[in-house]
């Protein structure tokens, strides 16, 4: 998609995304956004995408060539040591990409490409959330999902934060019993509380997908912080912040809790962990012959 098309196209909503071995999901993804047009909404959607090995790029290059999508390489990500600097880094590359775009769209879109867009909101779904953007308190609204919210590192409320959550999960790492028993007391309680039927207002949330006021997410950066926080709950906020507003959490906007993410057993937890770690030493070894 060429960039005067890109210019000359009224945007209702522009979807910011980063891919990284999301071949599985991303044809729901897709799929979603060709819905959504059907359905008369003008989207337009940038997808940065960071050294895949499934076929990832594949799909994305040839959904770039029907003009679905706007292909972002964010290979640099790679070469970023630190999980949360290189999330940051890459979701405002992605930012940056459309603010150069000269598009004056009135939503932005937020949403990952794994797992938890597996089974995408509905048109109608989504429809009602950007139709709760009306309200002059609220700036954002976020996803739940189902069967348990479970984003509470980008969580925080005027009561609650997780602002360093992963650096208490470090500490228990070495101990298979004592990770499991710090979720137990400290993630699956506030997972379970934060899973409602009611409308949750918060200063920062995300769980897989987010809709902002365009004009609020103008207002935003996800690199102007230490990088010990979640890009999300940075960016977020800030802009709360500046702007005196709220994030509505619609528990209409319903997402599928991600595989890894869910309220295990021990011997499920512990099996999993395993696993991730032998990945991630497998991916290091290629990485590093």
């Amino acid at each position: 998609m060429s960039e005067e098309t890109l210019v000359d196209m009224r945007a209702d909503i522009i979807f910011l995304s980063l891919a990284k071995n999301c071949a599985a999901t991303l044809p729901n993804f897709l799929g979603m956004i060709s819905a959504l047009r059907t359905a008369g909404l003008h989207c337009i959607t940038y997808i940065g995408e960071n050294d895949s090995h499934d076929g990832t790029n594949i799909l994305l290059r040839e959904a770039e060539k029907r003009e679905e999508i706007v292909y972002i390489p964010t290979s640099f990500m790679a070469g970023v040591p630190n999980r949360l600097h290189r999330m940051a880094l890459g979701r405002q590359k992605l930012k940056d990409e459309l603010d150069k775009s000269g598009l004056n769209p009135r939503f932005i879109c937020v949403v990952d490409l794994d797992t938890v867009i597996r089974q995408p909101p509905t048109v109608e779904a989504i429809h009602s959330a950007i139709s709760k953007l009306a309200r002059p308190d609220i700036f954002a609204v976020s996803a739940t999902s189902r069967p348990q919210y479970y984003d509470i590192l980008a969580y925080e409320d005027d009561n609650m934060s997780f602002e360093f959550l992963l650096e208490e999960i470090k500490k228990h790492q070495t101990n298979i019993f004592a990770y499991y028993r710090f979720f137990l007391e400290n993630v699956y309680p506030f997972r379970r509380r934060l899973t409602s039927d009611r409308e949750v207002f918060c200063t920062s949330a995300f769980n897989g997908m987010i809709i902002y006021k365009a004009e609020a997410y103008a207002l935003g950066s996800y690199v102007e912080h230490d990088f010990r926080r979640c890009e999300h709950l940075a960016f977020n906020r800030r802009l709360a912040q500046k702007i005196q507003e709220k994030i509505l959490i619609d528990p209409g906007l319903i997402l599928l809790t991600p595989d890894d993410h869910g309220e295990e057993g021990f011997a499920v937890f512990a099996w999993k962990r395993l696993k991730k770690l032998l990945a991630d030493r497998y991916h290091k070894l290629r990485s590093n012959p």
